[in-house]
């Protein structure tokens, strides 16, 4: 249970994302708000037409997830947090 690098990079590049819900996600970025998160197929489903049907919403998302990723996970970030 660990957030794919394959995250990291969709969300830099402002890519919109719908991922399985994992237990470390929320440390990196708020479901909902930063990427998109579903918890069994069913849910998935829905939130595939959801957010088919919402474009606005999955551009402020892509957005966010963009914004968060180029402000607390970059690779710099991560240089400086294994120096210090």
């Amino acid at each position: 249970d660990f957030v794919n690098p394959r995250t990291f990079e969709l969300a830099s590049a402002g890519a919109f994302q719908l991922v399985d819900s994992r237990s470390l996600l929320s440390e990196v970025f708020v479901p909902g708000v930063e990427v998109a998160t579903f918890d069994s197929v069913p849910e998935l489903r829905e939130k595939i037409n959801y957010y088919q049907r919402h474009p606005e919403v999955r551009a402020r998302i892509a957005q966010a997830g963009r914004e968060r990723v180029l402000r607390e996970h970059t690779y710099g970030h991560r240089i400086e947090e294994m120096l210090s």
